[in-house]
């Protein structure tokens, strides 16, 4: 099984959740994309936000007086993220408030190409 790595680098829109960015190692097996908020459940994956996993965790700003900011249109198991030979796909995990991509709520498998904005709220 061959992999790749994809690098995410989330472009600060106004108003935006301010995202890290990761390095993702993608194969046919897929990488979940999440908040790093909820407890896990039994068989899935660790919930620690690191720079190579999917999962985000919250953040701290001036206003936040010390207490931790998620934002609340990234669900807990939100997207996932796999690759097919030399392509890259996303897909909606039925969340509420959907993925995006390119300002676009995604209702089957997507193609990334290089550029895509995921995730990308429309105003």
């Amino acid at each position: 099984m061959s992999s790749r790595t994809v690098t995410l680098c989330p472009s600060l829109a106004h108003g935006s959740f301010p995202f890290e960015m990761k390095q993702l190692r993608i194969s046919s097996d897929p990488v979940f994309l999440g908040s790093a908020d909820q407890t896990g459940k039994q068989g899935e994956p660790s919930r620690k936000a690191e720079n190579h996993n999917g999962w985000f965790g919250p953040k701290q700003n001036d206003k936040s007086q010390g207490e931790d900011i998620y934002p609340l249109s990234l669900s807990a198991m939100h997207a996932r993220i796999w690759a097919d030979g030399n392509k890259v796909f996303i897909r909606d995990v039925e969340t509420a408030f959907g993925t995006y991509v390119n300002g676009t709520r995604i209702a089957q498998d997507v193609e990334l190409k290089s550029g895509d904005v995921v995730p990308s709220v429309p105003h």
